[in-house]
């Protein structure tokens, strides 16, 4: 079984750099995507088990990247966690209403963001079998 990989949607090169390597260093499998038309590529093809994207990052035809996700019947079901330098008055709980599992404004830092992708796609495989077992009493 792989790690489970998370997909890194940002125009911005630095947020994009800066969390996947952080995501590598903690065990993840990692891809990115500088727009929504190639994030959405990666979703559809390298079985990603959550996307970090921008809330209002654009797709296809215009509409928003976790718009398009979350209309998508093959895709809703991943977790998207929005990541946004932009925050506006409902901006979490617009991200909320399209599905997203999580809005965290930026500039959180990548802890942050591991440990929301920990919480809602799993630790590193590697990560879970280094953890001892524990015995039913």
């Amino acid at each position: 079984m792989n790690d489970p990989i998370i997909l890194v949607a940002d125009e911005d090169e630095d947020v994009r750099i800066i969390l996947a390597t952080a995501l590598r260093a903690t065990g993840y499998s990692c891809v990115t995507a500088a727009n929504g038309t190639a994030a959405l590529a990666h979703a559809r093809v390298s079985r990603v088990a959550l996307v970090v994207a921008d809330l209002y990052m654009p797709c296809d035809r215009r509409a928003p990247l976790i718009e398009t996700l979350k209309g998508d019947p093959v895709l809703r079901h991943l977790p998207v966690l929005a990541y946004s330098a932009y925050v506006l008055p409902g901006d979490r709980e617009r991200a909320l209403g399209l599905g997203c599992v999580v809005f965290i404004p930026k500039p959180a830092g990548p802890g942050e963001v591991i440990r929301e992708i920990r919480r809602w796609a799993g630790a590193p495989l590697g990560e879970q079998a280094a953890q001892p077992a524990t015995a039913a009493v």
